[in-house]
């Protein structure tokens, strides 16, 4: 079955200039040299993305640390206008001067 198949013309063909290439040195070396071609641009391509990923992790947590300390500091500062606003709505201060100190809105200073 085999042969009949490799007996139809296209296949006779693909078999003869398989058979033509293996035998030609010339034809090999291009072979060769493609195939080592295709490997060194998929290894250049690899390199360059692993390095990519690299860079990008790199800043990426470089941007998400400044982030989270952003927000940390933040809510550092607001929470210490809240407790400078407790201790001076303990002492009897008006809610509007308590307002333009801490910089809380003035519900905020009511609700403490």
């Amino acid at each position: 079955m085999l042969l009949a198949t490799l007996m139809d013309p296209v296949f006779k063909e693909a078999v003869e200039f398989m058979t033509e290439f293996t035998r030609s040195d010339k034809m090999r070396h291009a072979y060769d040299m493609r195939q080592n071609y295709q490997h060194i641009i998929a290894s250049y391509k690899r390199t360059g993305f692993e390095a990519g990923l690299e860079e990008g992790r790199a800043v990426g947590i470089a941007e998400g640390k400044a982030v989270g300390m952003a927000e940390g500091k933040a809510e550092g500062w607001s929470e210490a206008a809240r407790e400078t606003a407790r201790k001076l709505k303990a002492r009897n201060m008006p809610a509007q001067d308590i307002t333009d100190i801490t910089g809380l809105p003035i519900e905020e200073i009511l609700a403490i």
